[in-house]
């Protein structure tokens, strides 16, 4: 669903859509979702399998970093990818630091435009 012209209102149907769970690659990239959009996948019920969630190339900004990096939904992500202007300022940063749910083995967060943080 890259570049596919997603909005907030998108986003908050792919998170209720039943026949999406079991879902484990979520590719999001290049869409206009915002915090909104972010908030509603991050309270999703039905994608609590995904293994790769790419945000880049929306408008999540901290708000919905935030209401990820809280969420359920990213406890068994290997890759989490979102946009610098996202998480690269202290609040996006201590808030996925602070995450009780981000697992502790996340291979790959993705917070640069060329630049992964690998754990």
């Amino acid at each position: 669903l890259r570049h596919a012209k997603l909005t907030d209102a998108s986003a908050q149907a792919l998170a209720t859509c039943e026949g999406l769970r079991g879902l484990r690659v979520l590719h999001l990239h290049g869409n206009a979702i915002g915090p909104e959009g972010a908030r509603a996948l991050a309270a999703s019920k039905v994608l609590e399998n995904l293994e790769i969630l790419d945000l880049r190339g929306n408008r999540i900004r901290i708000e919905g970093a935030r209401a990820l990096a809280s969420s359920p939904i990213v406890r068994g992500l290997e890759f989490l990818h979102l946009d610098p202007e996202d998480i690269n300022n202290v609040d996006g940063l201590e808030a996925l630091a602070a995450s009780k749910q981000l697992p502790r083995d996340l291979v790959r967060l993705w917070r640069a435009r060329r630049a992964c943080v690998d754990r």
